[in-house]
């Protein structure tokens, strides 16, 4: 009894150890995920103040039009408080105070409200004594909640009166006035609806991301506020997608460009274009190819019909390398033609503004590795730093795509494209011209030092024919002329393949009405400041928003509260200095108190 006793004590005595052994190790447990959340925690934490930051890193960038100081209304009955405004583009944006708006660290957690110009009604009223005061309404509704106080002259108040006046009549949508006919492509981005607005029922390409998409990480969100950026950056050129508006809701962002019928160039050239030769000596990447294993092969085009492209295209590339612009995604796919039959570049997607060197000659140069698989140049496969030169191999494979009907350099894994692309040398067909052959090879080379550039191209024999004034003048005609786009914009969806797009439909977008009571109460947390934006047609014909003249007040025909707060200030003093005499008869109506009241005026 006594062994078995014995037993039973170590069995316990093992069964408690294991307990407690079970306890600590799920304590441990425990205590590492909980250290696991925290850093998760830490981690959005970090996110979540990075993308506070880049909020408003886009309103920054815009040209300051006015500054002044901002009274705000909590309620109805309170009494307004005192912030500061900056309006910069189309945002009118509410500071906590002069001093944070004028932070460097200034982000989105120091900004008061945002205000769309576009939205709101603005009234100027002068009164006969006292400061003017720029009332603000939503359109809905006729009571102002705030008020801009001019209190620095003339000048002040004419830089409200322009800048108002010129983003005002800024054009920019709202969802209920477009009218959606079809979703014309999709990608990374987002989604693309042709769409169409205004009386004239004039189409436009619509572009729509989720804010999810955008605020799920710091780099997602620069990324789409820098192709916004760069898409205003560019201006208006013919052979660019230039930007018509932008404007967002409470979950999605919106960018309309120019609707082009005639779809993009990939679409064309695989429609349209010529076979290419299936020739035995067509050698590629420096490996023979087996008399019976053709290459894939995506149409071509013939010398003279890519010379006009290309034309087009160099000057195109030319305007976004003089803004700073490297495109780095340059290909048929994101080149579009329009109903007139010229080409202009999209998609600015990856692309990225370069800034210049303090004090040197030159701009600063990235070593980010994106684009498309066989279009990436050496330089960006080795990780070196890279400038506009990488746009220019894109251009050489994106011409021998065109020329050829298949890439220089071809393999069915990515790595042996990369590897070819870094050691091999593109080969030609025997049916190619000398000089087509010449124009490749300088912009295929593989250091950018001696790749051939733009001011080359355009001396280069294979352009020898090209008037470049006249084609950057739209003189030399359409670089495409047998586009067919119909009467009416729906019928240019002929030109778009929509098969790849079934079932791609507009989603629930649902334009949230603002509320009356307090039209101000704008969510903060979803909002890319600066975001909106729409063109402006004759800017000298604007005219500045007027100056309603008003009588003030009883207060008013007295003295002006904002110009005699000193003086009244002084006159209580002085009359509570003179408290004792009240009493022996010299009161509030002596006439020595009468005329320390006129002098205090």
């Amino acid at each position: 009894m006594k062994v078995l006793r014995a037993f039973d004590n170590r069995d316990r005595e093992f069964a408690a150890v294991m307990r407690k052994f079970q306890k600590n190790l799920a304590l441990n447990r425990r205590k590492s995920c909980l250290s696991i959340a925290e850093k998760k925690v830490q981690s959005g934490y970090v996110c979540s103040s990075t993308i506070a930051r880049e909020q408003i890193s886009l309103y920054r960038d815009c040209n300051l039009l006015a500054t002044g100081d901002i009274f705000i209304k909590p309620s109805r009955f309170q009494r307004p408080r005192k912030h500061f405004a900056e309006l910069r583009g189309s945002s009118l944006v509410v500071f906590r105070n002069h001093d944070i708006a004028r932070s460097s660290s200034v982000d989105i957690t120091s900004v008061i409200t945002v205000i769309t110009v576009q939205r709101y009604n603005f009234d100027i009223i002068q009164k006969a004594e006292g400061y003017p005061r720029i009332y603000i309404s939503a359109e809905k509704s006729d009571e102002s909640f705030m008020y801009i106080k001019v209190n620095g002259g003339d000048k002040e108040l004419d830089s409200w009166r322009h800048g108002l006046a010129m983003a005002k009549s800024a054009a920019i949508p709202k969802i209920s006035n477009l009218t959606v006919e079809s979703v014309i492509g999709r990608g990374g981005g987002g989604r693309v609806f042709m769409v169409q607005w205004g009386e004239s029922n004039k189409a436009y390409a619509l572009k729509v991301i989720d804010k999810a998409q955008a605020f799920r990480s710091p780099k997602a969100f620069a990324h789409i506020a820098s192709e916004r950026n760069i898409m205003q950056r560019v201006g208006r050129h013919p052979f660019l997608l230039d930007i018509q508006f932008a404007f967002q809701t409470e979950n999605s962002l919106f960018i309309g460009t120019p609707f082009c019928g005639g779809g993009d160039l990939a679409s064309y050239i695989r429609h349209r274009g010529l076979q290419t030769p299936s020739l035995p000596s067509f050698i590629s990447g420096g490996t023979a190819v087996h008399p019976h294993k053709r290459l894939r092969t995506h149409g071509r085009l013939c010398e003279a019909s890519t010379r006009s492209i290309a034309a087009e295209i160099i000057l195109g590339l030319e305007h976004l390398h003089d803004c700073g612009i490297v495109y780095r995604d340059l290909k048929p796919e994101n080149i579009f033609i329009d109903d007139s039959g010229h080409v202009r570049i999209g998609d600015y997607g990856l692309a990225k503004h370069l800034s210049r060197k303090r004090g040197k000659v030159g701009h600063k140069r990235t070593s980010s590795i994106c684009g498309t698989r066989n279009y990436l140049p050496p330089e960006m496969l080795s990780g070196r730093t890279y400038a506009f030169s990488a746009d220019l191999w894109c251009l050489g494979v994106m011409l021998f795509r065109m020329l050829i009907g298949s890439f220089p350099f071809e393999a069915s894994r990515t790595k042996e494209v990369f590897h070819k692309v870094r050691r091999y040398q593109p080969r030609y067909p025997a049916w190619l011209g000398t000089d087509a052959k010449s124009m490749l090879n300088g912009l295929l080379q593989k250091d950018p030092s001696n790749r051939t550039t733009i001011k080359g191209l355009k001396r280069h024999p294979f352009f020898r024919d090209v008037d470049w004034k006249a084609v950057l003048e739209l003189q030399a005609g359409p670089a495409i002329d047998d586009i067919e786009t119909g009467s009416q914009p729906s019928d240019a969806l002929a030109n778009f393949s929509l098969s790849k797009l079934h079932g791609l439909t507009m989603g629930e977008l649902v334009c949230e009405e603002e509320n009356p009571q307090r039209p101000f109460a704008e969510d903060l947390s979803t909002m890319m400041v600066g975001f909106e934006f729409g063109c402006v047609e004759k800017r000298n014909s604007i005219q500045p928003l007027a100056v309603q003249q008003k009588s003030g007040g009883i207060l008013s025909k007295i003295a002006s509260i904002d110009q005699t707060y000193d003086s009244l200030a002084s006159f209580k003093s002085l009359r509570s200095s003179r408290g004792n005499q009240g009493q022996s008869g010299d009161g509030d109506g002596s006439p020595s108190l009468r005329r320390a009241w006129r002098s205090a005026r």
